[in-house]
């Protein structure tokens, strides 16, 4: 497929893309024949998860190789990942300045200053650290990016972990950034900024001119024909095959007519083997011209599956819960130290399918705290009782879902349902690709990886009455988030929540909220 994206013409350009290919390693094409051009515009790269935008940007930063095509950079460039794991980062004490900010000319005064600014300790405090959190990492890594002033800077949801502080000073940023910008964003308080648009799906990528409303609009509009289009598709290839059905039904009753008249005729076997040969030969022919049209129709239906967007339904199936609830999780006077530094003192919690959220700034301890209900981590005191059997945890990404098993596969071992039909219709009743199920759970995008594992939790025997979600919301699609927020509104269970999110936590009906930048 050609893709060109184009904004008009540059009075300078700093970005230059020529027929640009890139498949994945398993040899999946990405993109074909991209070419596009940027100057000093601000534009927001947006698609469903798993179509490829971090591997795009990464090229366009030439960090990585495309498969055919060139890439020309004419100034400086810098990069923020998305994935901290990227970064090869030394976090013995003393060295972050010297690999953070290694390239970076601002006075210890000003940088004291930005550290403030964007929430963050003492410039002392994280300095000597060895347990900084990924938001604070991600912090720390955006003040490095936007004090090398580049010409061109590329981030990739710089808003993955940051908290409310951090996400007004990223807006901040961006709004006085007066080069080159490349974001790659779900974050709606991001998007609203922008009125250029990359829109990239795995049928094609293509520019938008407009604010965030009217492109949502368009989408949705386009969403709804592709389906149209897609049930056609569906429709015409099951008329065929249904019709094919038929066609051997008849003929192989009329073979078997056949045998009983040249029995009664008694013809002689050499006459009769080739007669049946000749006929062998004609049904073969015909069954392979059919089965080659066939599969045409099945390439165009998958083909137009991969137009579709891919969303959550708005009501997911929810499992029957026990009518008896018991206590689920326990904190009796729970205090974690590390280092000499207190995380939360003396809390006390109990749970049974009560929904509590978590908040606190970036390194406050909110995922130290789910860790330590989890029992992944003990407290320096007191006593944590939980019943992990009726548990079940999704951490950032799903990083604890990085599974070499497939999800059909995964889905068979913890379910009741073992029959590949039944698991079929369950993910066809959850709006999860088909193609994606098939993938090991590793391979897929953390917000494919989040919509896996809740299909799994979902699913799973024994019933699981409470989930522990740390940052659900991580690198879900517009269209994921919107199903996921309905999804948790309906869950009738218990729930353990960490996110930065105010609407969201707002919108699925918090009973209880911790904030452990205020917890005694």
């Amino acid at each position: 497929m050609k893709n060109t994206m184009k904004k008009g013409n540059y009075q300078s350009e700093l970005l230059k893309v020529k027929g640009l290919d890139v498949d994945t390693p398993a040899g999946r094409p990405l993109f074909r024949d991209l070419n596009l051009s940027l100057g000093y515009e601000q534009v927001a790269i947006i698609g469903r998860n798993g179509v490829g935008k971090s591997t795009l940007i990464e090229i366009l930063s030439q960090q990585l190789e495309p498969t055919r095509g060139q890439v020309v950079t004419c100034y400086d460039t810098v990069l923020v990942y998305q994935e901290l794991s990227k970064y090869k980062i030394n976090t013995t004490r003393g060295l972050w300045p010297s690999v953070i900010f290694s390239d970076v000319n601002i006075s210890k005064a000003n940088l004291e200053d930005e550290f403030k600014a964007i929430g963050l300790r003492p410039v002392s405090e994280i300095f000597n650290s060895e347990d900084l959190s990924n938001g604070e990492l991600r912090k720390l890594y955006l003040l490095a990016a936007k004090f090398k002033y580049p010409k061109l800077l590329l981030l990739d949801e710089p808003t993955e972990d940051l908290d409310e502080v951090g996400i007004l000073w990223l807006q901040d940023c961006l709004i006085n950034w007066s080069d080159g910008l490349l974001v790659i964003s779900h974050e709606r308080r991001i998007l609203q900024h922008f009125s250029h648009f990359f829109i990239v799906t795995e049928s094609g990528c293509r520019y938008f001119n407009g604010n965030l409303s009217q492109l949502e609009k368009i989408l949705e509009e386009e969403n709804k024909e592709q389906e149209k289009k897609y049930i056609r598709h569906i429709n015409h290839l099951i008329n065929r095959e249904e019709h094919n059905l038929r066609v051997a039904q008849r003929r192989k009753q009329k073979k078997n007519q056949g045998r009983l008249r040249e029995l009664g005729r008694m013809t002689p076997r050499v006459r009769l083997n080739k007669k049946r040969s000749h006929a062998q030969e004609s049904q073969g022919r015909v069954a392979k011209i059919s089965q080659n049209r066939i599969e045409v129709a099945r390439n165009i239906v998958q083909a137009s599956r991969r137009e579709l967007a891919v969303k959550l339904p708005i009501a997911l199936f929810i499992p029957e819960l026990p009518d008896n609830e018991d206590d689920i999780v326990i904190l009796n006077k729970v205090s974690l130290s590390i280092n000499e530094r207190t995380f939360f003192n003396r809390l006390n919690l109990r749970l049974k399918r009560n929904r509590i959220a978590i908040t606190g700034p970036n390194g406050s301890g909110k995922t130290l705290l789910l860790k330590t209900i989890l029992k992944q981590h003990s407290p320096s005191s007191g006593f944590v009782t939980t019943n992990l059997e009726k548990v079940g945890s999704i951490a950032q990404g799903a990083s604890n879902w990085m599974l070499e098993d497939n999800l059909i596969t995964y889905l068979q071992m913890i379910s009741k349902k073992n029959s590949v039909l039944d698991l079929t219709q369950l993910l066809i009743a959850h709006k999860f690709p088909l193609a994606l199920a098939e993938r090991p759970l590793r391979t897929l995008s953390p917000g494919e990886r989040v919509r896996a594992a809740l299909i799994c939790l979902f699913a799973r025997s024994p019933i699981v009455e409470c989930l522990v979600l740390d940052e659900p919301t991580y690198s879900l699609d517009l269209v994921g988030y919107a199903a996921l927020r309905e999804a948790l509104k309906t869950w009738p269970g218990g729930l353990i929540l960490v996110s930065h999110d105010q609407e969201f936590l707002k919108a699925i009906r918090i009973d209880r909220k911790i904030d452990l930048n205020k917890t005694p």
